[in-house]
């Protein structure tokens, strides 16, 4: 039933171009239409994205008490900087949320976190203690 050569097998004769399932499929579209309006490119060049300006990095503020504790870290040999004290604790809370420390390996004895300063550390303390 869908084709036509299967028209013509059930009826015996063949579909001429006037039935109408040729006049509703219109002409071959194969080609070109005619009549069609030409679609004409822009040639401007597109506008490059701006560019970003890199930025520094806000300078980090320490109080005094996390810049002695960052000390303290610093100087720590081996596996690092053991914290003992609660204070040591929430102090290097806040080192850690800025990414001048790390936290290393646990404790097998207490199970407190070792912590070794990052390179960040390390270039805050010269550079405060330049100042």
């Amino acid at each position: 039933m869908g084709s036509d050569s299967d028209a013509s097998q059930e009826t015996g004769t063949p579909r001429s171009a006037s039935t109408p399932l040729k006049r509703l499929r219109g002409a071959a579209s194969t080609g070109r239409k005619t009549g069609t309006p030409e679609v004409e490119k822009s040639r401007e060049p597109k506008p490059k994205p701006r560019e970003l300006t890199p930025t520094k990095p806000l300078p980090i503020v320490l109080e005094k008490s996390e810049l002695r504790l960052l000390k303290r870290v610093a100087e720590a040999v081996g596996a690092g900087f053991l914290p003992t004290r609660k204070v040591d604790h929430s102090g290097l809370e806040s080192l850690l949320q800025h990414r001048l420390v790390k936290r290393g390996a646990k404790d097998r004895l207490s199970g407190i976190y070792h912590f070794r300063t990052t390179k960040a550390g390390t270039s805050t303390l010269l550079e405060t203690t330049k100042v």
